[in-house]
């Protein structure tokens, strides 16, 4: 991993006590790479990671671009509260590693491949909360 891609939120720095409204993003602290997107009462963590794969076999290197996306069961606020405490999240995530891509992406192809992964997990989402339990 060479460097963190850089997100950009639509209200700036998490609150510790106040939770964002759905729909609505920040950032744990400036400069961080770790996007917040609240969907109400959980949240949508985000980053993206830029590097340089090496294949062992023949020692050729190409770049990639890794999407990592964590979807946590509690606010905004209540992550943010944890982080600055020294605390940490433990959680699964998933992960888009596209390899040969450019490392510098264009801001409006991030936004457009970030809204692309927010979809599915929406959609998923959705899905789950339509399917019945097994007891």
């Amino acid at each position: 991993m060479t460097s963190f891609a850089s997100l950009t939120p639509n209200d700036g720095v998490c609150s510790t006590t106040v939770a964002l409204a759905a729909n609505n993003s920040c950032i744990l602290s400036v400069g961080s790479p770790f996007l917040l997107t609240s969907d109400g009462t959980s949240t949508s963590l985000v980053f993206t990671a830029l590097g340089l794969a090496t294949d062992a076999g023949n020692s050729s290197t190409s770049t990639y671009v890794g999407f990592f996306t964590e979807q946590v069961p509690i606010t905004t606020a209540q992550i943010a509260a944890a982080i600055d405490a020294g605390g940490s999240l433990t959680n699964t995530y998933s992960a888009t590693l596209v390899v040969g891509a450019t490392s510098a992406l264009e801001p409006s192809t991030l936004a457009l491949m970030l809204s692309g992964v927010g979809l599915v997990f929406a959609m998923r989402k959705r899905i789950g909360q339509r399917l019945p339990q097994a007891s």
